[in-house]
């Protein structure tokens, strides 16, 4: 496996790139991209009229009895921390916020203080911030999506349990955001743009724009605008 902490990673800084977008893989079904260091969790608001609501939309906006914006995640240089806006309960008790530890559940409570959400961390990749958030049924996206990936410096895809898509069916890749798109390196052919991009290329490195569809060995990859959830 390829480290993530090489001479080669790039350094650029994500200056124009959207905080929100999704990742579809075939077979295995889409992913919420989230690359803003503080993102908000809530409940999926509907307006019933023809102007926007004045309601805000959270970041991650799941079908569930929670509050509006009903917690926020940040992420820092030592990890991940959480603060609640609405009732929230942590290592058995209810909470207003603290250190958040890879493996460990935070639950979001209704106002009555009934379980609606039951939310997990996941940190795969040794030295990476790049997270996983997972959160389980009921609750659940709009737009059926597996689960939410906190993009730090890299993704990993591939068929490692480290990797933060983890499927035998996809080879190794790894996805850098930079101030102007990605950054993609492969150890499989890649299609992109009408142009077939062998595997000694695809090891050093393609450039891609914000949204992009590729072809990664068999496999279809599509990163799209977030703007149906």
């Amino acid at each position: 496996m390829g480290g993530l902490f090489s001479s080669r990673q790039p350094i650029e800084i994500m200056l124009h790139q959207p905080t929100r977008a999704v990742l579809w893989i075939d077979i295995l079904g889409g992913y919420l991209l989230c690359l803003a260091p503080r993102i908000s969790v809530g409940s999926r608001q509907f307006s019933t009229t023809t102007t926007a609501t004045s309601d805000p939309q959270p970041d991650i906006p799941l079908l569930a009895p929670l509050q509006p914006v009903h917690v926020w995640l940040e992420r820092d240089r030592e990890g991940y921390s959480w603060q609640a806006v609405g009732p929230c309960r942590y290592a058995g008790h209810e909470m207003t916020g603290g250190v958040w530890t890879a493996g460990s559940e935070l639950i979001l409570l209704t106002d009555a203080g009934r379980e609606a959400c039951r939310l997990t961390l996941a940190l795969p990749y040794p030295n990476s911030l790049s997270a996983r958030l997972c959160w389980r049924s009921p609750a659940r996206l709009a737009t059926h999506l597996q689960s939410a990936l906190l993009v730090s410096q890299a993704l990993l895809l591939g068929p490692s349990r480290q990797a933060h898509v983890s499927s035998e069916l996809l080879p190794e890749t790894w996805l850098f955001p930079t101030s102007s798109g990605w950054l993609l390196r492969a150890q499989a052919d890649v299609f992109f743009d009408q142009e077939s991009i062998p595997l000694s290329k695809a090891q050093e490195g393609i450039m891609l724009p914000t949204f992009w569809h590729i072809r990664l060995g068999d496999l279809h990859l599509a990163l799209e605008p977030c703007e149906y959830l």
